[in-house]
């Protein structure tokens, strides 16, 4: 699975850093994400809607998607809800019918999708940078399950995320879709909370090093938040 990111700018940007830029107008831009037939993604998109508009699942995941192509929405407690790409609307619908009407489904910051690809594809997402957009997820009574992504179109190290509100007990799981030629089988990747060092790694034990895992803009985490209470991530 390859990400590509490119940012722009409405108007000049001001003193750009490697992960920061003062600007006089909002920062856009697209990533591309490179899929194959046969596998499934688990992804999202990591801007916001441009000027502030409802983000929905017809207008955020439009690019790359063709016939047999399937979408999955997950809602803890209720599972998955599955879409299907409608050649006929040329968007997603829960059925490939012609007379099937596109989906309504608004798309929350951070919403992650999980998709099965038919076709090869080169999946386009885009929209508006923001720096300090912070995803919650959790719940009061705990064991909560949650797909999403952080918002901020950059690759980065899981633990250089700003996490809040997590505990001992608390998982996050990553979907590698697999590559045949590597020898490397799809499937999830576990790590988990550790307090001793305030992050994630591979076990919970003291002397357990941080994981160095790079993050690229786009990809998504399954979090079972068993620790009561709201969490968030933020770039």
């Amino acid at each position: 699975m390859n990400f590509k990111t490119i940012l722009a700018c409405a108007a000049l940007l001001i003193g750009i850093g490697t992960a920061t830029a003062a600007v006089e107008s909002d920062v856009v831009g697209y990533t591309t994400i490179t899929m194959e037939a046969g596998k499934w993604y688990m992804v999202g998109t990591p801007f916001v809607a441009l000027d502030d508009a409802t983000a929905k699942l017809n207008n955020v995941f439009t690019i790359g998607f063709g016939e047999g192509d399937t979408l999955q929405l997950y809602k803890d407690g209720q599972g998955y809800s599955t879409y299907r790409w409608n050649k006929y609307k040329n968007g997603w619908a829960t059925s490939t019918f012609s007379v099937a009407s596109l989906a309504d489904v608004v798309l929350p910051a951070g919403q992650a999708v999980f998709i099965n690809k038919k076709i090869d594809g080169e999946v386009v997402l885009s929209g508006k940078v923001a720096v300090e957009e912070a995803v919650t997820f959790g719940s009061e009574a705990g064991n909560a399950w949650d797909q999403f992504v952080c918002v901020y179109p950059e690759t980065v190290k899981l633990n250089s995320i700003t996490w809040t509100g997590m505990a001992e007990g608390d998982t996050l799981q990553i979907y590698n879709p697999g590559d045949e030629v590597a020898g490397v089988a799809a499937g999830y990747v576990t790590y988990r909370w550790n307090k001793y060092k305030n992050g994630w790694a591979t076990s919970t034990f003291s002397v357990a090093p941080l994981a160095e895992v790079n993050v690229p803009a786009g990809q998504a985490f399954f979090v079972n938040k068993k620790s009561a209470g709201k969490a968030t991530c933020v770039r």
